[in-house]
Parts: structure tokens; C-alpha cells; sequence
């Protein structure tokens, strides 16, 4: 032993400092410059190779952590999300929901059972399948919410990527055998054995089924042979892989936290974004920290969250600004659904006061309608025609639309006021059409928008409650009857002559109109401000219906047979409710933004 170690003092120890010694490093650049960088075919591969390299052994040793105040799952979502979903409190949710008379009907008839199965739900199927089988646990639908501790939050990104994250909860069963699924087993990649159905699936006391048991909304017969599993490293931390068909989901648990994503991008920077609760994550946004105040009491449940470049940005983009949007949901035991609006990100809070003008002339029964009493239509025109990300092609569209029909910002004049009105859909001829309006202030000079929109030929004159109209046939004939009108202060252009005579009517007076509706009721607190969306339930539902017909013509996902028996029974349950109405626009700093009212 002693030979060795003087062995090791004489011969190596001095041989290693030698090769860090000053002239074996300058040996060393001297030959590195001379011998590779000077020579392109050899540097540049080399230069690579040592960048790569680093990376790679970077990444390798990246250890990821979580901060341990981070207890809302919107602090892991990536401030660029489009759409984010977020439950407070998951179990308490699905009992208060059950508890509610739409929640019971839906529950007693299978509804929810339905709903997973419809074929645009069929990913989320297979997620929750994956997970039970995961976790050795199988369950029912009803009883999946008691798998989180806490908020649970489901987000969807560009390229319709989406990321889950939510904590698991420590007193349930399947999230108990969920974590040590995760944190203490390796998974072995090879096909996975079709699983034989038991004649009578076993139940425990708390409810959940076996491996080998199921419910026909997702069962191991159903996806077993789609899955292959395998695994991918991330720093200190190993994600569990899972392929079907053409996609993929990556799951990882980080503290209790449990991350579902179909992107590595996504959940590398979600990893990241765990290191601080002060990270730059959509949960950080200026707005988030308000509405979290609220999330503490019982009735606030759920949170919907609308970014800058999702479906919605040519609604959000006029009236909301560079802000997203954020509606804080829920509701008190006997009462209806009530939710607040707060801006996310963007601009502050200002208070606007407006009373009704342009809502005294627009149909009660309209089914679905946008209007501002503040916006002016040229500032309108101008935020739609500018609008970037995902929508910028709409806006160079509509750019190009407006040249061609000499209509521009300053077509519109400096006037307040413009509504967006869909009166319904109507079936013709083995089509469906949908009949809608414009309304604009009454100095806009003329119809050139309604002509930009529809081929028409010389207008036509004629008279209804004593009102003029101007009514222009279409140039080939069709459906359409477009028409122009003036009532009061403002001008209306019709896609048909039934919705301006409908308008006609309530401006005069011999029809209700949408300010009818802040006289007295839930609305009266919503008049003040300046801009509202009001749904007319009934009219949607009907026209929902409609266009589920006319879809299942030629699909083979629908029949009319199955709407009958499975869309309309839904429908059916919703309309006992007779409007929804979101009214906003108006609020102090670190306050909502406006209400929600469903009545």
C-alpha cells in the first residue's frame, strides 16, 4: 500500500501538474489556433462540437427546483398562454356543481359520462386514462377532482400546445399512488399487453375501481394498445413520455406539483419559471394578483383567461387594449352564476361613466350582441387593422378589404358608439344563413361598408313605421335583402330587411330594446358601463341546434338521430335561463373591470 501511494506522489502527481502547468497551456493554444482554427474544415466542426458539448453537459447538470411559496399553478404557466382554464378548489367545485339543479340533472342522466366521450374530448379521455393507469387507480369521472390539492389549471398555447399543472393532493388515493408512481418507478419501454375485462369490477370504500375495472367514458381496452411509454431527462428530473398516434404527452412532478404537457419547450420553461414565485409567468401578469385576493372566498370557483393572440383578440384588442382578459366565476348556493372581469397585463384601470344612447334603438331579442356606448368606430377600425400575432393576416385583410371599398379610419368620423349584432340563423334551400347588423353613429356619410360587404345593385327606397329605408337587392339574387336605415342618432346596415325592421321597431318605441333590460332586475348595476356583451340564451341555444343539423349533413360523427339524442337533452337543461350579460369597461386601479350576470 505504501508503494502505491508513493508510486501516485512521485510519477502521477507531478505528470498532472505538468499538463496544467503555464507552458503545456500555451503549448496547447499555440497548437489549437495552428492546427484547427486556422483551418476551416476542422475549426468550425470543432468550434461546434465544444459548443454543443457545453450545452450538453450543461443541461445535464441544470438542477431544477421548486420555490416552496409557489402554491397557484398559474405561477408555472408561461405568460404567452391564449387560453387558460383554472379550478381553486377541484373537489369542493364538481360537489358545489352537483349540488346546483343543472349540476344534478346533468349528473343523473349521464350527461357528464356523455360529454367525455364526444369525440372533440376524446385527447382529454385519454389523458385521464393515462393517469389512473399511471397510478394503478382507476375511478370514476366524478371522483378524478380529489386527485389536486389546491387550484388546478389547464392552459393552451400556439400551435395548440397545452400544459396542465396542478398539486396532488396527499389524502387522496389516486393522488397518493400518483406521486409514488412518479418520483419511485422507472418505466420500461415496451408494448403494452392488451388487459383482460373482469366479470364484476371490484370497489373499494372510497369509490375507486381496480386496474382492471373501468367506466365505458375511458377504459384500458380503449387505450392500452395506443400507449408506448417511455422516459426523457430534464436536468435532475425525469419526464415520463407517453405516444398515441401522432401526439404526445410528457408528465413530470416537480415538489407535488404535477405537469402535463404535450411540449418539451413548454415544460422545460414551466421548469424553469418553479425557481421563484416572482418569475415573469402569466400568474405575475398586473391584474393576476387582484383577482387572486378573491379566489379565498367560497363562491369564486373557476377562472377563464383570454390572452392577447387567442380566438378572441378581435374582440379583446378595440375595447381591451394590449391587456388580456380574466373572468373570476362562480356562484352562491341557490343563486344563479355571477362572475368579475379584470384586465391581465397592458394597460391600468381607468373609471368610465355611460349611460344608455345606442342601446335605446337595438332589439331586445337580438340573440348575441356586442356594443360600446364609448368606442368610436374609427378607433375600432384602426385596432382591428394593426392587430398582430396570431391575427395579424385578419388585419392585413381587412387592410386590403378597406382599400378596395374606400372605407378607412377617418371614413368613420370622430362620433362615440358602434354595436355588432347577430339576430339569428335561418335555414333556406339546404343552407344556413346568419342574419346580422351594424350600427354606427348617424354621420357616417354613407353605405359604402354595407356595399364593400355585399355585390348589391341600385338601392330601393321604401318606408316601414314611418322610417326610411334603403333596400339593396343582390346583384345574382340569394338570400340577403341588405338594407341601410337611420333611427335616431345612429345608422344601421342589415345583412336583410327582418333585422332593420326589427331595429326600426325598438328605436321607435314599438319593440323592446337592450336598455329595457337595466330598468330593474340583476342588470340595473351593470348600465354604467360602457361596453357589454349580452347573450340571449334561448336564441343561441336554437341556433346551436340548427347548426348541429346542418353540420351532421355530411358527417359521420353526427346524425340528427344522435343530436337528438345527445346534444338536445343538454340544450334543453339550459334554457331555463334567459340571458347571460357581460358588462365592462369601468373600474378603479386594483379593482375588477366589470361583472358578469346570468339571469
Amino acid at each position: 500500500m505504501r508503494t502505491c501511494i508513493q508510486i501516485f506522489k512521485t510519477k502521477i502527481i507531478p505528470k498532472i501538474k505538468g499538463l496544467f502547468s503555464k507552458e503545456s497551456l500555451e503549448n496547447f493554444k499555440i497548437g489549437f489556433r495552428e492546427n484547427i482554427l486556422k483551418d476551416p474544415k476542422v475549426g468550425a466542426p470543432a468550434g461546434a462540437g465544444v459548443v454543443f458539448l457545453a450545452i450538453g453537459f450543461y443541461l445535464s447538470l441544470k438542477g431544477y427546483s421548486i420555490d416552496s411559496s409557489i402554491k397557484d399553478p398559474a405561477l408555472l404557466i408561461p405568460k404567452k398562454a391564449n387560453v387558460l382554464v383554472e379550478i381553486y378548489r377541484p373537489e369542493e367545485f364538481v360537489e358545489d356543481l352537483e349540488k346546483t339543479n343543472l349540476g344534478r340533472e346533468l349528473s343523473e342522466d349521464g350527461t357528464f359520462q356523455k360529454i367525455l366521450t364526444l369525440p372533440e374530448l376524446r385527447k382529454i379521455s385519454s389523458v385521464l386514462y393515462l393517469l389512473e393507469a399511471k397510478a394503478g387507480v382507476m375511478t370514476k369521472p366524478s371522483r378524478l377532482a380529489a386527485l389536486f390539492d389546491g387550484p388546478v389549471a389547464a392552459a393552451i398555447f400556439p400551435k395548440s400546445n397545452f400544459l396542465l399543472v396542478g398539486k396532488a393532493s396527499a389524502s387522496s388515493k389516486l393522488g397518493v399512488s400518483l406521486i409514488t408512481a412518479f418520483k419511485g418507478e422507472k418505466i420500461v419501454i415496451k408494448e403494452a399487453p392488451k388487459e383482460e375485462k373482469p366479470q364484476t369490477p371490484p370497489q373499494t370504500e372510497e369509490g375507486y375501481y381496480t386496474p382492471t375495472g373501468s367506466e365505458n367514458t375511458h377504459s384500458a381496452d380503449d387505450y392500452a394498445d395506443q400507449f408506448a411509454a417511455g422516459s426523457e431527462k430534464f436536468g435532475n428530473l425525469e419526464a415520463f413520455k407517453y405516444e398515441f398516434g401522432s401526439g404526445k404527452i410528457l408528465a413530470i412532478v416537480l415538489g407535488d406539483f404535477i405537469i402535463l404537457t404535450d411540449s418539451e419547450e413548454l415544460l422545460e420553461k414551466s421548469l424553469d419559471l418553479a425557481s421563484s414565485a416572482n418569475s415573469d409567468s402569466l400568474g405575475n401578469q398586473s391584474g393576476f394578483d387582484v383577482l387572486r385576493k378573491e379566489t379565498s372566498k367560497k363562491e369564486n370557483k373557476i377562472l377563464f383567461y383570454a390572452g392577447t393572440d387567442s380566438l378572441i383578440a378581435p374582440f379583446l384588442k378595440p375595447s381591451f387594449g394590449n391587456s388580456g382578459v380574466a373572468l373570476l366565476l362562480g356562484w352562491e348556493s341557490g343563486k344563479n352564476l355571477e362572475g368579475k372581469v379584470y384586465k391581465i397585463g397592458g394597460e391600468k384601470n381607468q373609471v368610465v361613466s355611460s349611460g344608455p344612447a345606442l342601446s335605446k334603438v337595438l332589439p331586445r331579442e337580438t340573440n348575441l350582441v356586442f356594443y360600446s356606448e364609448e368606442l368610436k368606430p374609427s378607433e375600432v377600425w384602426k385596432s382591428l387593422e394593426s392587430i398582430s400575432g396570431e391575427w395579424e393576416e385578419f388585419g392585413e385583410g381587412l387592410n386590403a378589404f378597406g382599400k378596395n371599398a374606400g372605407v378607412h379610419e377617418q371614413y368613420f368620423g370622430s362620433e362615440k358608439g358602434i354595436a355588432l349584432s347577430f339576430n339569428g340563423l335561418e335555414y333556406k334551400s339546404g343552407m344556413i344563413y346568419p342574419r346580422f347588423g351594424i350600427s354606427l353613429p348617424a354621420s357616417v356619410p354613407d353605405d359604402k361598408l354595407l356595399k364593400a360587404i355585399f355585390k348589391v345593385g341600385n338601392p330601393i327606397k321604401v318606408s316601414y313605421q314611418n322610417t326610411n329605408l334603403e333596400s339593396y337587392p343582390l346583384r345574382k339574387g340569394g338570400f340577403y335583402t341588405p338594407a341601410s336605415l337611420k333611427v335616431g342618432n345612429w345608422k344601421y346596415l342589415a345583412s336583410d330587411r327582418k333585422s332593420a325592421e326589427e331595429t326600426v321597431s325598438s328605436g321607435n318605441g314599438n319593440r323592446p330594446n337592450q336598455a329595457d333590460l337595466f330598468s330593474s332586475g340583476p342588470a340595473k348595476e351593470l348600465a354604467y358601463y360602457p361596453h357589454h356583451l349580452v347573450v340571449r340564451v334561448p336564441g343561441i341555444l336554437d341556433d346551436l341546434k340548427s347548426f348541429y343539423l346542418y353540420g351532421a349533413e355530411g358527417s359521420s360523427e353526427y346524425t340528427s338521430k344522435t343530436i337528438d339524442r345527445d346534444v338536445q337533452p343538454i340544450l334543453d337543461k339550459l334554457k331555463v335561463y334567459e340571458r347571460l350579460m357581460i358588462s365592462f369597461g369601468s373600474g378603479k386601479e386594483n379593482e375588477d373591470w366589470g361583472k358578469l350576470k346570468v339571469f
